[in-house]
């Protein structure tokens, strides 16, 4: 209704507070009724999330650092079968205990998919989203059938790292020039900035060999508006390497 993932009573977002306070704030009670209700109770879990338009590859993303989760999420991101972000960050023992963190801590391994269109049932999106976690059911030997390959839709193979955000240094209107998915070089214009009258003000380089998954231009209060208009220091792409061939 609010077109926002962070909650509009207190504009915390329930993946990042803590999951030990079931007398805290309306976000803390939230993460503290996931926990004990489903997470903690579960043997894997797939955590949708939605990036938003104009354009946006469809991925997801796995930490290989818990030696007691690695195997499982591998296993998770292979039949899940979409572009494939991994890191292998340690989880220390004095982490924050968020819903993600105490998953670690308990050996239960979490999957983090990132489809499109989150305002609306639409292709190749929610195709994607049924076929991979059917998929991920079939092979954990929780339904019957076969794996079924994700299709209308880039996807690119192997073992990917994410290398950081892309920011703006002028405001304006942004245009951007390939498709998420598609390969760039290291300086190449990833996007140009103008002004009212046309003029380019900016343009925006590619930090690094590799590949943008999105363009959350039109940031307002931590969510990607979809807007063509980008403020100075907005989030403009978010840049990724291909490192290897699978599996991590």
């Amino acid at each position: 209704m609010h077109h926002q993932y962070l909650s509009w009573i207190d504009n915390l977002d329930v993946g990042a507070v803590r999951t030990d306070r079931p007398e805290g704030n309306t976000t803390e009670r939230l993460a503290h009724a996931l926990w004990e209700q489903a997470y903690s109770a579960t043997d894997l879990v797939v955590n949708i999330h939605c990036n938003t338009r104009p354009d946006s590859l469809i991925y997801q993303w796995i930490n290989v650092g818990n030696p007691a989760t690695r195997e499982r999420l591998v296993k998770m991101a292979e039949v899940f079968g979409v572009t494939t972000i991994v890191s292998d960050r340690e989880i220390p023992e004095d982490a924050t205990p968020t819903l993600g963190n105490m998953a670690a801590r308990r050996g239960v391994p979490v999957i983090l998919e990132e489809l499109i269109d989150g305002r609306w049932i639409s292709e190749p999106s929610t195709g994607a989203g049924v076929r991979g976690v059917l998929n991920i059911m079939k092979a954990f030997d929780m339904i019957d059938g076969e794996i079924e390959p994700q299709q209308g839709f880039p996807v690119v193979p192997g073992v990917n790292r994410f290398h950081g955000v892309v920011r703006a240094g002028r405001g304006g209107l942004i245009r951007f020039f390939k498709a998420p998915g598609e390969r760039f070089e290291e300086g190449e214009t990833l996007a140009e900035i103008y002004d009212l009258y046309g003029d380019v003000v900016e343009e925006v380089k590619m930090p690094v060999d590799g590949y943008v998954w999105a363009y959350p231009c039109g940031s307002s209060l931590g969510t990607s508006g979809g807007l063509q208009a980008v403020q100075t220091g907005a989030n403009v792409a978010y840049a990724f390497t291909h490192e290897k061939d699978w599996p991590p």
